[in-house]
């Protein structure tokens, strides 16, 4: 079975914790974890792409097609059992909007949001 590859920013604690307890959920082993700082140790990415992984999570499915921020979580409910419904509810048009907008929000605030040990001030962007 391939899995589907997360990439997150490993200097962020709500990052962290979101993979955690994502991980956690994933009894299926569908989901590869991995950090945009050892992305970048093998493989140059440009600088905007970078940026735009710290900012949001990102999550690549089996098919390489690309879920960023609230899809990518939305993505991630499906694929846990224990969350599909969840998943399911993520997808409906009223969810979205109040969905991805307090997606970003929580984004654009994580240091805001009880998460105040950012190692390298990526959670204040």
């Amino acid at each position: 079975m391939k899995k589907s590859i997360v990439l997150y920013d490993v200097a962020c604690p709500l990052c962290l914790k979101t993979k955690k307890w994502v991980s956690l959920l994933d009894r299926e082993n569908r989901l590869l974890w991995l950090s945009l700082q050892k992305l970048t140790e093998y493989t140059s990415l440009p600088a905007e792409k970078e940026a735009q992984i710290r900012e949001q999570l990102h999550l690549y499915d089996p098919s390489r097609n690309e879920h960023v921020g609230y899809d990518a979580i939305t993505y991630i409910c499906k694929e846990s059992p224990l969350l599909r419904f969840a998943g399911k509810l993520m997808e409906f048009r009223a969810a979205r909007a109040v969905g991805v907008p307090a997606y970003r929000f929580i984004a654009n605030n994580r240091y805001r949001v009880g998460i105040h040990d950012c190692k390298d001030g990526s959670c204040s962007i």
